[in-house]
C-alpha cells in the first residue's frame, strides 16, 4: 500500500472512531422504588428503599417547588404582596433624601424624568425601618396588598433627592440591598422579584448639567449626590426604578430536584426524606444512565401521606 493511501485509510478509520456513538453502559436503568407503606407523621423520616441501580438518581419530594409535575416551570396565582429590603447610610447631614415609592401606572420610560413624574407614585417610606448607620438594617417585611391593582404590574422605586449642598450641607450616601417582593399564594409567600430580577435602572433629573454618581447592580443600589461647584449646585433627583412586577401570576421557574446519586458512586440502597407539613405528596425518583451521546431514564413515583 502506498504511503499516501495509508494516510487516507488511517484518517478514515480515525473519523469513524470519532463519529461512532459511545454505547450507553447499562442501557435503560433497571431501577425500582419501594417505601414503607402507610401514613407517616410530620417530622418523621420516610425511608424509600431501592431495587436495581442507575448512574444518576434525582429526587423530587412532591413539596412546593420540588414537584416533578412542574419540572418544566410553574406559575402561581397571588392574592397580595409583601415588600422588604435592607438599607444603610453614611456621611453627610441632609435629611429626607431617601424615600420608597410604588406605582401601578408608570409607563416604563426609564429615560425621561418627566415620564417618571407623570406617573402616580405612592410614598410608603413610613412603613419601613430605614438604616441609620453604615450597617445594613432590615426594613421589615411589609404588606403592600392595598397598593396592588388588578390587571396592572407594580413598579417599586427608591428616590434620592439632593438639595443644593452649599446651603443645605453635604449629601448622604444611601445604599439598598436584599430587595424582595413576595406574592401571597396558596403555597405560602413566594418570591416574585429580587435584586437580580428586579433589574433596577437609574433615571436622573439633570444628566447633562449635574450627572448623578449613583450606581445600580444586581446586588446593591448606591445613591450618591452629584458633584457640585459654586456655580453649579442644583437640586437633583435620582430614581432607581425596578422592572415591573407581574404580581398576579408569579413565574417561579421550574421545580428542582435534589441529586442523591451521581456518576460512579456506589449503589444506593435507600434514601430518607422528612416532610414538615401534612398532606399527600407524590415523591418522584428520576434514574438515568448517561454518557456524552445518550441518556436513558426511568421515573418511579410513590404516593406518601403525611399526618
Amino acid at each position: 500500500m502506498k504511503f499516501s493511501h495509508l494516510i487516507i485509510f488511517s484518517s478514515l478509520l480515525l473519523h469513524m472512531a470519532c463519529t461512532k456513538d459511545i454505547e450507553l453502559n447499562g442501557g435503560t436503568p433497571d431501577f425500582e422504588v419501594v417505601s414503607t407503606t402507610g401514613t407517616f407523621k410530620r417530622g418523621e423520616p420516610v425511608l424509600f428503599k431501592f431495587a436495581g441501580d442507575a448512574d444518576n438518581i434525582s429526587f423530587y419530594s412532591g413539596e412546593p417547588q420540588k414537584d416533578y409535575a412542574f419540572r418544566n416551570g410553574r406559575t402561581e396565582a397571588a392574592t397580595g404582596g409583601l415588600l422588604a429590603f435592607t438599607s444603610a447610610v453614611t456621611g453627610g447631614a441632609q435629611a429626607g433624601q431617601f424615600s420608597v415609592l410604588v406605582s401601578s401606572d408608570f409607563n416604563g420610560n426609564y429615560t425621561d424624568i418627566a415620564a417618571v413624574k407623570a406617573a402616580t407614585w405612592t410614598d410608603i417610606t413610613a412603613r419601613f425601618t430605614l438604616g441609620s448607620t453604615a450597617t445594613f438594617a432590615a426594613s421589615g417585611t411589609k404588606d403592600v396588598t392595598d397598593l396592588l391593582v388588578k390587571g396592572k404590574p407594580l413598579y417599586v422605586a427608591f428616590r434620592y433627592i439632593t438639595k443644593p449642598q452649599q446651603q443645605n450641607g453635604a449629601a448622604r450616601t444611601w445604599m439598598v440591598q436584599g430587595y424582595t417582593f413576595q406574592g401571597i399564594t396558596a403555597l405560602g409567600n413566594l418570591t416574585g422579584a429580587d435584586m437580580f430580577t428586579g433589574a433596577f435602572r437609574l433615571v436622573t433629573s439633570n444628566p447633562a448639567t449635574a450627572p448623578a454618581r449613583s450606581a445600580v447592580s444586581t446586588s446593591r443600589l448606591t445613591l450618591l449626590a452629584n458633584e457640585f461647584t459654586t456655580d453649579n449646585d442644583p437640586l437633583t433627583e435620582n430614581w432607581a426604578i425596578g422592572a415591573p412586577v407581574a404580581w398576579e401570576q408569579l413565574n417561579l421557574g421550574p421545580d428542582r430536584p435534589v441529586g442523591i446519586k451521581g456518576g460512579t458512586g456506589a449503589r444506593l440502597e435507600s434514601y430518607a426524606h422528612t416532610y414538615t407539613q401534612p398532606g399527600t405528596y407524590k415523591a418522584s425518583f428520576v434514574a438515568a444512565n448517561v454518557n456524552i451521546d445518550e441518556r436513558s431514564e426511568v421515573v418511579r413515583e410513590v404516593t406518601v401521606t403525611i399526618q
